[in-house]
């Protein structure tokens, strides 16, 4: 039976975080924002609809949160995306991890993200909307870091994704802006490795240069080993700008000056974590200035 739904309360969220000290760190280092989207209730953004949904189905507030955090996850619904609208079963034919399935497929649909007409599936409204994911993984690393902050510190990391600044003035914008005790994390984020050039690694390395943050990580969507190309083409944007040179193997690289370029293996957090605590050990150890 149909019940009344209980709507997630996104702009009573954001109501709250607005009111972090993202603006006042932004002041302290001598920064301006031009633009940076909502935290909560960016249309651009993947969301959970209700705690209630419609048909009666119940869920935490996080619980797409939880689901999107899993790379296989956010891997499976790109390629829903790139096949909708499709046939239901050919969600219920497709091999383990190739479409969402189980618990995750029945959010999508009990949150009406997904639409079944007889054996159609179809996007919901708020699917519809988005032209992929890329804004929603800034988003998810954003909230994560966010996050993050009560366990380390205490207390929630000022955090936005989609960040415009006007001072200085850098082409484009931040994929994701987080101010940590140690300082601003600059977060580059990509879904796809094939569309990346090298001018994204030579414009990354630029603002790594220009604004000087605590760790600065090129982070890109993929379980499998960065291809060779990606990682020469970082080489030679770091060579280019006299940067130190660049280390690592597999899926996570980095220098001595706290840059890194970095995959997301099974899970982004551990990949995140791991950058970080790189980074003090090397922030810690470096001369500090009279």
């Amino acid at each position: 039976m149909a019940s009344t739904p209980v709507p997630v309360p996104y702009e009573d969220q954001e109501a709250v975080i607005v009111g972090d000290s993202f603006a006042r760190e932004l002041a302290r280092y001598g920064w301006q924002v031009q633009q940076a989207r909502p935290p909560y209730t960016d249309p651009l953004v993947l969301r959970q609809r209700w705690l209630r949904c419609p048909n009666g189905s119940e869920y935490s507030h996080r619980q797409l949160y939880t689901f999107l955090l899993s790379t296989p996850c956010r891997h499976a619904l790109r390629r829903l995306l790139e096949r909708l609208p499709c046939l239901y079963g050919d969600l219920l034919a497709a091999g383990p991890g190739e479409l969402p399935g189980g618990p995750f497929l029945k959010l999508l649909i009990d949150q009406e993200l997904l639409l079944q007409q007889e054996i159609h599936l179809l996007a919901g409204p708020d699917l519809l909307r988005l032209h992929d994911l890329g804004h929603t993984f800034e988003w998810l690393v954003a909230e994560w870091l966010r996050l993050y902050g009560i366990a380390y510190y205490k207390r929630l990391v000022p955090v936005r994704h989609s960040v415009s600044l006007a001072a200085p003035a850098l082409p484009g914008d931040i994929d994701v802006l987080a101010f940590l005790d140690e300082g601003p994390v600059l977060v580059e984020c990509k879904t796809r490795t094939r569309t990346i050039e090298e001018a994204h690694f030579a414009r990354f390395v630029e603002r790594a240069r220009l604004l000087r943050p605590f760790a600065a990580i090129f982070l890109i969507d993929s379980e499998n080993p960065l291809p060779e190309e990606r990682v020469s083409q970082c080489a030679r944007a770091l060579q280019q700008t006299g940067a130190a040179p660049l280390h690592g193997s597999g899926g996570f690289y980095f220098t001595a000056e706290r840059i890194y370029l970095m995959n997301t293996s099974l899970s982004f957090q551990h990949r995140l974590t791991e950058a970080l605590a790189d980074a003090r050990r090397r922030w810690r150890g470096q001369p500090r200035a009279a």
